[in-house]
């Protein structure tokens, strides 16, 4: 008798240990969630767990209870596993969750997976409002750039705006306000597309981004993602519709100013942001193969600076030549990417040339342009160490050139580059002890702006012959090539000594002519192949 009743209690025991067994899994579970881990979370959705689960007491879905307790790694594990990012619980949408932890980067995971902008609750609130209500500014903002409606109401009639206003958070209100101008004011817009932008939020989270104007929506977007960085180098796969890699590293080295061997050299004058041209150019003379891979050896491309303005394909011309030369190296050689006018007056904010879409996305996303290339962007950071003069085989390359001024000075080459860089990287209202040689090669007479090889009276007179002679000696040179001023075609003046290569981009189909250097001789490069560049081809003037 006793016996049968022991194995009837077996019996009862063994049904009602899995109901135990599952009750003890979800609440480790929840416990290993909000302790940071997702071991217990990933064995729970392997096993045959709901990922949209409510466990927390009847209070929470899983993921929501991963956003309250910031724990990145459950959120996305649940996100994969098919969670729906739209479930409400404890009256909130996990958008609503993530504003309330303040947690940009698992909002950005939402609004990728879809969340809706314009899901309600209570009293119809959307995630908008319910980050007016709180207050979140950088909610705000990540919602509106996701396309949020900041001019929805809820059921009490009350917008967003109306919530800074009663809240009287300024800075917030303001910020939707000119948010509600700039898209009435920008209508009917082309499809403008920007991108990618990185920039380094700390040392360990990098932000990608795209900026985009959708014609069907009529209104402004942001695409973005957030990349972990553990080292000095990450690869960032494109999104958005761009299918490139991009090798990023945290910091960059000042190049060398002197290069000597160099087989062959092609130097580019003025691109202005002409990048479709820039690439045809070059696919065509066999510089880049069809997937815009360097195919060039261990040659040597120059770009003369003002990648910058004028053009709209600036972005793309930038990361084009930042990769290109991690490309060349590898094979021997080197893209040049010197700085001119351009480049500096966007890192100081000055954007008078800037073209009309840039214009646009700073407006609209209120953002300096500057802001894109500051030293905590990742091409930012690569233009704050790039050179203004080298000298390549005996050969000087600079935007403008050398002004009988700089040479009045004394100023080395490498002393010019670091003394560009030095002010680039400091604070411009801080007293410097080389304030007048910053100042000299930041003005009219410097290496970035200076005229005086092409025309008379716009920084003083034409430099003569002898200057040019001085200029060669005192730096050991043998020509001097520049861009900066346009020509018609590429000219050889001041005896053959120096070659002015802005020949005007006016279409985006291909570059008119770039400057070859092949066994110290010179040639002009054009559609047709190359014609000698040489002392037959002087301006009547310029001696």
């Amino acid at each position: 008798m006793h016996k049968i009743f022991f194995l009837f209690f077996a019996l009862l025991l063994s049904l009602a240990l899995p109901a135990q067994r599952h009750d003890v899994s979800e609440r480790h579970v929840l416990k290993s969630i909000k302790l940071g881990s997702t071991g217990l979370l990933a064995d729970f959705l392997a096993n045959g767990g709901d990922a949209n689960a409510i466990l927390d007491g009847q209070k929470n879905t899983l993921l929501n209870y991963s956003i309250k307790y910031q724990n990145l790694r459950a959120v996305k594990l649940l996100i994969d596993a098919d969670a729906d990012v739209d479930l409400i619980s404890d009256n909130k949408t996990p958008l609503m969750f993530a504003i309330k932890s303040r947690q940009l980067p698992i909002m950005n995971l939402l609004l990728r997976a879809g969340a809706d902008t314009e899901a309600t609750v209570n009293n119809e609130n959307t995630a908008l409002i319910f980050a007016a209500l709180n207050p979140n500014m950088s909610g705000v903002k990540m919602l509106v750039e996701h396309g949020a409606n900041v001019m929805y109401q809820n059921a009490k009639g009350l917008s967003a705006l109306d919530y800074a206003n009663l809240g009287n958070d300024v800075p917030m209100a303001e910020y939707l306000v000119r948010v509600i101008e700039m898209q009435n004011y920008y209508k009917e817009l082309p499809a403008y597309f920007d991108g990618p932008h990185m920039q380094w939020l700390s040392d360990s989270l990098l932000q990608v981004f795209y900026m985009k104007y959708d014609t069907a929506l009529h209104n402004f977007l942001i695409d973005e993602e957030f990349v972990a960085v553990a080292g000095d180098t990450v690869q960032v796969q494109g999104f958005a519709g761009d299918t490139l890699h991009y090798t990023v590293t945290r910091h960059f080295e000042q190049e060398p100013t002197v290069f000597d061997n160099v087989d062959k050299i092609l130097a580019f004058g003025d691109v202005h942001g002409h990048f479709s041209a820039l690439v045809n150019f070059m696919q065509h003379h066999g510089i880049i193969d069809e997937k815009l891979r360097w195919s060039w050896d261990s040659g040597h491309v120059v770009m003369l600076g003002d990648v910058f303005d004028r053009g709209n394909e600036v972005t793309e011309t930038l990361w084009f030549i930042y990769q290109l030369d991690q490309q060349a190296r590898r094979q021997g050689g080197r893209v040049h990417m010197l700085l001119g006018n351009h480049e500096v007056m966007v890192m100081l904010n000055d954007t008078r040339y800037l073209n009309r879409k840039y214009e646009v996305f700073s407006n609209y996303f209120m953002r300096d342009y500057t802001s894109f290339y500051d030293t905590v962007s990742v091409l930012g950071r690569w233009l704050h160490s790039r050179n203004t003069v080298i000298t390549i085989n005996n050969q000087l390359f600079s935007h403008a050139g050398i002004s009988p001024k700089v040479l009045e000075m004394g100023i080395p080459l490498a002393k010019i580059n670091v003394v560009l860089l030095e002010y680039l990287n400091s604070d411009p209202d801080e007293p410097s002890a080389e304030a007048d040689l910053m100042n000299l090669v930041l003005n009219s007479q410097g290496p970035l702006w200076y005229r005086g090889y092409m025309m008379e009276g716009v920084t003083g007179d034409l430099i003569s012959q002898k200057d040019v002679e001085r200029v060669l000696e005192y730096y050991n040179i043998n020509k001097i090539i520049i861009a900066h001023t346009e020509v018609k075609q590429l000219t050889s003046m001041y005896d053959g000594k120096v070659i002015a290569i802005d020949v005007p981009i006016r279409t985006s189909e291909m570059i008119p002519e770039a400057l070859l250097i092949e066994q110290g001789k010179f040639y002009r490069l054009g559609t047709d192949g190359k014609i000698p560049c040489g002392a037959e081809y002087v301006e009547k003037g310029r001696e």
